[in-house]
């Protein structure tokens, strides 16, 4: 939500803001990461689709977005861009044999 504030202001409606939010690690597990910027064990991905995130997520809210803010979008735009150029960077120098083909 913040990241979207950040880039797409206009598209926030600050009234439906809400403090609902889904159980998780119930419905991800333990091996899945909640906090974007939170520390990091083992963590699978696990894919869903638009279905079963309707029945877990009914309003589409996956955490209390009252909190959110266009400054933690600009955090979080910030961090996600160096990341990118930190990892264009190694794969423009990698030399390994992923990708020759």
């Amino acid at each position: 939500m913040s990241h979207v504030w950040y880039k797409y202001p206009h598209l926030i409606k600050q009234d439906k803001l809400t403090k609902k939010g889904i159980n998780f690690e119930k419905i991800f597990s333990q091996y899945s990461q909640y906090d974007l910027f939170g520390k990091s064990g083992e963590v699978i991905d696990i894919p869903w689709n638009s279905y079963e995130q309707k029945a877990f997520a009914p309003d589409g809210s996956f955490s209390d977005s009252s909190k959110a803010s266009p400054q933690k979008g600009k955090e979080y735009h910030d961090y996600m861009v160096k990341v990118l150029v930190d990892f264009i960077g190694w794969l423009r120098k990698y030399k390994g044999p992923i990708g020759k083909q």
